[in-house]
């Protein structure tokens, strides 16, 4: 059912050339996609996200754009499915934005970080088919990624993780606070892990 109604929201977008699908949400929560006259859920929407259909959510009755408010619900029904992307420090902080006025100089820093890591993803994608193809590129390859766990770091550093590799003890703190860095400790391990391996792949 998914596929059938994402596959007919595709085709209605490419007939309409870049016009973002509108959805329409009704009081009663319920989600009516007009370009194909059906109602959809919220995990349509992701997959038609994860197919990059554009598409744009407005309240049925006074048109306000509640897309934003949409891919939030989105994103809160992922984590709670166990599929925990984001580590409980960042989320703290991130209310924390939200009443101190650098919100919008936030926002503007994060959309071009998450923009230039995936631009490094597809250039190392691209570098990895060239390499497994038989061209010449374990280190160019090796670099993309380098550039991208990089990135990913400075993005959680932002949000009070210790840097890779830091050997400094931990001191005694309040146990919430202690949860709370937990996810983003053990994702600094494993990136300095993964830069190991790739400093190792670049030498042989």
């Amino acid at each position: 059912m998914v596929k059938n109604q994402t596959q007919d929201t595709t085709e209605t977008q490419s007939n309409g050339a870049d016009e973002p699908v509108i959805i329409k949400k009704y009081a009663n929560r319920r989600l009516y996609d007009t370009s194909t006259g059906e109602f959809v859920t919220l995990e349509i929407l992701h997959h038609m996200v994860n197919d990059e259909l554009i598409f744009v959510v407005q309240d049925a009755k006074t048109g306000k754009d509640l897309t934003a408010s949409v891919l939030a619900q989105i994103i809160a029904e992922q984590e709670s499915k166990g599929q925990n992307m984001l580590p409980l420090n960042m989320l703290r902080q991130l209310l924390k934005f939200y009443g101190d006025g650098v919100g919008p100089q936030f926002s503007t820093y994060l959309e071009q970080s998450i923009e230039s890591f995936v631009r490094n993803q597809q250039a190392m994608m691209k570098q990895m088919t060239d390499m497994l193809s038989g061209s010449s590129g374990v280190d160019h390859w090796a670099e993309m990624s380098r550039r991208n766990l990089e990135a990913f770091q400075n993005t959680f550093n932002i949000f009070g993780a210790e840097p890779t590799g830091s050997t400094q003890p931990a001191t005694p703190a309040a146990d919430e606070k202690l949860t709370g860095t937990t996810d983003i400790d053990t994702l600094s391990k494993q990136i300095a892990e993964i830069q190991k391996q790739l400093d190792e792949l670049t030498k042989k």
